[in-house]
């Protein structure tokens, strides 16, 4: 079944952008992608998703922060969204603060990540996939609780990737590769979870 995703982006040149970055990907492109730029647009794709057959959901919304309609519609969105069970919700925005990510995450974002930096796009891409993958199997929900009860533990991770297994962070670093070398160090026969801690904390 194609992965639903839907954009809440009020700049129509990068929600294009965002959609044919996603599409070159192997991972989303037969995805079925959705763009709305404002709060009731975002509500009624919600309502209009959820009264399809089987209740159904989106997998993915990847939500900015400032929406044309209301300066803070990012976090309207993310609220609004709580009764619609959308997947998996990640904020992708250029007005970036740390009390803006602490009010995502713990009002239900998997991941809040600053646009417009250098490879911005492609930690977007990589995030949605981890948590995809990692929903699908209906697994790490310890590691979003733990992401939103501790944020003020993150200040030393800052922008560094993060590898939990069971529930904790057992090691951090700047790439992948060599993340998972710590990992295989430690943990050779686990298979860990992983996430970026959010730059802007």
């Amino acid at each position: 079944m194609p992965k639903k995703i839907l954009f809440v982006e009020d700049t129509e040149n990068f929600s294009k952008e965002l959609e044919r970055v996603f599409k070159n990907d192997n991972f989303f492109k037969e995805a079925e992608i959705s763009i709305v730029a404002t709060v009731d647009e975002a509500l009624e794709k919600f309502q209009e998703q959820f009264k399809q057959e089987n209740q159904s959901r989106f997998d993915l919304v990847v939500i900015d922060w400032h929406l044309m309609d209301k300066e803070n519609g990012g976090l309207e969105v993310l609220s609004s969204s709580k009764p619609y069970c959308p997947k998996i919700k990640i904020v992708f925005t250029a007005h970036d603060s740390y009390e803006n990510c602490v009010k995502a995450i713990k009002i239900g974002a998997n991941d809040y990540i600053p646009k417009g930096k250098k490879g911005s796009i492609k930690k977007l891409i990589e995030s949605a996939k981890q948590l995809l993958q990692a929903r699908k199997y209906e697994k790490h929900e310890p590691e979003s609780q733990w992401l939103r009860e501790n944020m003020d533990e993150l200040i030393e991770y800052k922008g560094e990737l993060l590898a939990f297994i069971h529930g904790r962070i057992v090691a951090h670093a700047k790439s992948k590769n060599e993340l998972l070398e710590k990992v295989k160090q430690s943990y050779p026969e686990e298979e860990p979870f992983i996430m970026y801690a959010p730059e802007i904390i």
